[in-house]
């Protein structure tokens, strides 16, 4: 029985793992650098297991409040990348498809957030388009799509607070 055994075996453990992230405030680089490598090794070792206890926590509401922070944005973008690896016959990954992922990523682009967080976003968004390189990409088909296409474009004519529109 390992650590990571443990971890699903008990919800509670689960629950405590994952409150790293219900905090309003910004979160400590260090505790978020930690948390990021906790969660990347269950990513690592029981993929199914941890994207399923991150649908049931709704974790990707819940990573994108914190995508200012490095290792945040950092787990963000292992957790999509994973998706992308797994991806085949069945639904058990539909939750991050229809989350609207890159919606939500472009909305970060407002004049709301920080230059920390629009760096980030841009970082994630790269990192999807990198991703298409390795596999038919149902992420970087969503970032093709006119409308998305359209809100980049007005954003890098216009500046952040063009997202506004769009949003």
């Amino acid at each position: 029985c390992s650590v990571f055994d443990t971890i699903f075996a008990h919800e509670h453990l689960q629950d405590q793992l994952f409150s790293v992230l219900d905090r309003d405030e910004s979160l400590n680089p260090l505790l978020a650098g930690y948390f990021s490598k906790i969660v990347t090794c269950l990513l690592n070792r029981k993929t199914y297991e941890t994207l399923a206890v991150m649908q049931k926590k709704d974790m990707l509401t819940r990573l994108l409040q914190h995508i200012g922070t490095f290792s945040i944005m950092e787990l963000l973008l292992k957790l999509l990348h994973a998706t992308e690896e797994m991806r085949g016959p069945g639904e058990e990954l539909e939750w991050i498809y229809s989350y609207d992922i890159v919606q939500k990523l472009l909305s970060r682009f407002s004049s709301d957030y920080d230059s920390d967080v629009h760096a980030h976003v841009a970082h994630v968004l790269v990192g999807i388009l990198h991703m298409s390189n390795a596999c038919q990409c149902t992420l970087t088909a969503q970032l093709r799509e006119p409308t998305y296409v359209n809100t980049l474009i007005d954003l890098i004519i216009a500046g952040p607070g063009s997202a506004r529109q769009h949003a």
